[in-house]
């Protein structure tokens, strides 16, 4: 992988992801078997500690299936239980009968399978309480990654895993029964009822671009690199952009603000890659650059037009708001990325801003659906001398807004048309992203 790639993948995944943390239980519990096989036949066997954690790891599964289980965004409390048909359900009822969590007075092992079989359970409920975070108790969404999860891929994706890491376990207890033990002794026995699913499991690791998944909330790390804290920032305001869509609230000032921050965030890639542009080393890591900085450029100018249309917007909301400090703190941020006159070498750092600037663009999604919203309710008003020309025609009481500048309710035209300008960003960026304009790996 070279470093521009590794770089770009550190800024999309800036915290611990769902993936991350299933990928080392595998690992974990893959370390366990290997010891388990290589103890000396004829040995002292499984102990209580390896046995202990092997249950405790057992509950840790129960856990995450029924975590996954769990029907999303029902709203309803008396729904949201866990669907009890179908083989994974059966699995789920299988591990619950051996299942015993480890009582945590008592010192972990710290050596041998147990000590695998243990950390392995420690990451397995990590995973769960990640993926608990975007749901409330009754099911509701809390982020606005909660949709994705609830789309048969990414939650197909899940259960093979889950049912991965039950195989890969079975796998090691398995290995742990055959050292040393006859199979009637009890605790061998106990090992040897480990289920073991049915259906795809698929390897380790193979959903990650599905389950690429931080926790629902993540908070900003201030102090590391300037890209790490630029991306985290930019989630949130993707978090905020999401939570007034939901109410259907669309405040003037955060839309101004948001539009502000769009254009900044493509303005540095572009700066950033016609910078190094002028320093590639090729034709085509220069053409490469330089189709970054025109799509960049049409972000920039997308994002000005919405700054336009919603400067004429009043909405009953207080003019004052954070966002307008997370303004500066990005344009502080972008500065020291890719500072102005001096010129960039390291290539990631243009691929990493293309990035961050790509993933703002989900706020247009967000921000076209808070204003429908907005305007069903009455909240959005116009400055009468923005109200466009073509419409006066057929609207004479609209002609003398205009030249008194009244502020009136937005026409629906108006507002149409800002909403289809934010529905050009989100739809033009997210092809963009899917056909992945990072170049490849070296």
């Amino acid at each position: 992988m070279s470093a521009q790639t590794t770089a770009v993948a550190a800024t999309r995944r800036s915290s611990t992801t769902y993936a991350q943390l299933t990928e080392r239980a595998a690992r974990c519990i893959a370390r366990a078997r290997v010891s388990a096989l290589d103890e000396s036949p004829g040995g002292a066997g499984p102990n209580v500690e390896e046995v202990s954690a092997h249950r405790d790891l057992a509950a840790a599964l129960v856990h995450l299936g029924g975590t996954l289980a769990k029907p999303l965004g029902t709203g309803s409390a008396s729904s949201a239980r866990p669907r009890r048909g179908g083989p994974d359900a059966r699995l789920l009822r299988a591990l619950e009968a051996i299942a015993q969590p480890r009582d945590w007075t008592e010192p972990a092992p710290t050596d041998g399978p147990g000590a695998a079989l243990s950390e392995a359970a420690v990451l397995i409920r990590s995973a769960a309480d990640l993926w608990a975070t975007h749901h409330a108790s009754d099911g509701t969404p809390r982020s606005p990654e909660a949709s994705r999860m609830r789309h048969p891929s990414t939650m197909g994706a899940a259960s093979r895993d889950w049912r991965t890491l039950v195989t890969l376990t079975a796998d090691a207890v398995e290995a742990m029964a055959e050292e040393g033990r006859c199979a009637g002794d009890s605790a061998t026995a106990d090992l040897r009822r480990f289920p073991r699913p049915r259906g795809d499991a698929g390897s380790p690791g193979s959903a990650r671009g599905l389950l690429d998944l931080t926790v629902a909330r993540p908070g900003i790390r201030r102090g590391q690199p300037p890209l790490e804290e630029l991306s985290d920032r930019v989630a949130r305001l993707r978090h905020l952009a999401w939570t007034l869509s939901e109410v259907g609230s669309a405040p003037a000032t955060v839309h101004g603000n948001l539009a502000a921050i769009g254009m900044s965030l493509n303005r540095a890639a572009v700066t950033a890659h016609l910078s190094l542009a002028e320093r590639a080393r090729g034709d085509e890591e220069r053409a490469r650059h330089l189709d970054a900085a025109t799509r960049a450029a049409s972000g920039e100018a997308q994002w000005r037009d919405v700054a336009e249309q919603v400067r004429a917007l009043r909405t009953p909301h207080p003019r004052a708001h954070p966002i307008q400090i997370e303004r500066l703190d990005i344009d502080r941020l972008l500065s020291r990325a890719a500072p102005t006159g001096v010129p960039l070498s390291r290539p990631e750092v243009g691929w990493a801003l293309s990035r961050i600037a790509d993933s703002f663009a989900e706020v247009a999604a967000h921000n076209a659906a808070a204003l429908r919203a907005a305007q069903d309710r009455g909240d959005l008003l116009l400055l009468g001398r923005a109200i466009p020309t073509d419409a006066l025609p057929r609207r004479p009481d609209l002609l003398e807004a205009r030249l008194t500048d009244q502020v009136i309710p937005a026409p629906t035209a108006v507002v149409a048309t800002l909403e289809s300008r934010y529905r050009a960003i989100a739809r033009e960026t997210g092809a963009q992203r899917a056909a992945d304009t990072s170049p490849p790996a070296a």
